[in-house]
């Protein structure tokens, strides 16, 4: 039986296209099943977060680049990984998003994410832990609204 403002069942959506993020959605990952064995975690990330349970649908840590001149050259394939992500989301419709670093990719899969839920009405939670700098005074965000998402994940 489910546990009222529980999230046995649940299905969480993970963002993490670099070393450090997979390690970092990893932990989560698993104090979240520790908690929640039923909770099913999608998405896409690196070793880490596929051992830790992931139905991994792209290991983005494989692609990783770094330098402008490689995502220059990079860009058609970041592209089409963006909107697979962005379809394999609603396809998978999860209650909670969790994007983890990455903040090329993230900060746009963000925005593009509240922007859909804004046209549909409602929609999931989305959480950026706060590796990904979209905390207020980070320095990182400054002049990307993102609208009023929520910023933080309890374990």
């Amino acid at each position: 039986m489910k546990k009222p403002g529980g999230i046995e069942g649940a299905r969480v959506y993970f963002v993490a296209g670099e070393a450090s993020g997979d390690r970092l959605a990893a932990d989560l990952l698993r104090a979240l099943k520790k908690n929640h064995p039923d909770l099913r975690a999608f998405g896409v990330g690196g070793p880490m977060l596929k051992a830790a349970g992931q139905e991994q649908s792209l290991d983005l840590a494989k692609h990783a680049v770094v330098g402008l001149t490689d995502v220059l050259r990079q860009l058609p394939k970041f592209l089409k990984f963006f909107r697979e992500v962005k379809r394999e989301i609603g396809e998978v419709n999860p209650e909670v998003v969790i994007l983890v670093d990455y903040p090329g990719f993230n900060l746009r899969l963000a925005k593009a994410l509240h922007q859909g839920r804004d046209r549909r009405g409602g929609g999931g939670l989305l959480c950026e832990p706060a590796g990904l700098g979209l905390e207020s005074g980070s320095g990182q965000n400054d002049g990307k609204d993102l609208g009023a998402a929520p910023r933080d994940l309890s374990v």
